[in-house]
């Protein structure tokens, strides 16, 4: 699990903006829509403007797939956490 805090955007651009090219826009969003996010404790599913300072979570698998992007499941993670 990666953590870290808003600068006051839309989740789906600080999640981009934090993996630097690593994560699409369009994967940010389906890492939304599959709830692998939270947002100060909370499970997202819609992206929202977050107030800068928000805790930001998002659930990491491995650093990276087959074709070099991020793979990212809560589900893995909080196996591994266990």
């Amino acid at each position: 699990m990666k953590t870290f805090y808003s600068k006051g955007k839309k989740l789906s651009e600080e999640i981009t903006e934090y993996y630097k090219g690593a994560v699409s826009y369009s994967f940010a969003n389906k890492l939304l829509r599959k709830k692998d996010v939270k947002l100060n404790g909370v499970r997202v599913k819609t992206d929202q403007k977050t107030l800068v300072g928000d805790k930001i979570e998002v659930y990491v698998e491995n650093q990276e797939g087959i074709h070099g992007q991020l793979v990212l499941s809560h589900k893995k993670a909080r196996i591994l956490k266990s």
